[in-house]
């Protein structure tokens, strides 16, 4: 059983679970007895999950990244901004009520987990 302590988690250690549905199941429609599949995001990019492995914590049973999220390197050189590396961040812990993609320009809510210079 691979398991990883991720900075973004670090009350639990998270698993590499590679049927990620049965981990978080599906519920039951308030109308009927039609199943309805919960829509499961990322932490990290806020994208759903549709298959493959992720890393999950198996107590909270909420908190799921995919795979190559949880692997992101915690510093990167970019192109966009070669003064210095940029650092690997949980927006969540920072004091930003929101934040901005440089590239894009797009404004995100303050969750997920980026790349930021600190």
């Amino acid at each position: 059983m691979e398991m990883i302590n991720h900075f973004s988690h670090k009350d639990h250690p998270l698993k590499l679970i590679k049927n990620w549905e049965r981990m978080v199941g599906g519920g039951v429609d308030g109308g009927g007895n039609n199943e309805k599949q919960e829509v499961v995001v990322c932490y990290a990019c806020r994208e759903p999950i549709s298959d493959g492995s992720v890393y999950g914590c198996t107590q909270c049973r909420h908190y799921i990244l995919h795979k190559a999220c949880a692997q992101l390197a915690p510093t990167i050189n970019h192109h966009f901004h070669p003064q210095h590396d940029l650092t690997l961040v949980d927006a969540s812990t920072t004091s930003w009520p929101s934040w901005s993609c440089d590239v894009c320009g797009l404004e995100y809510p303050n969750e997920g987990i980026l790349y930021a210079c600190c």
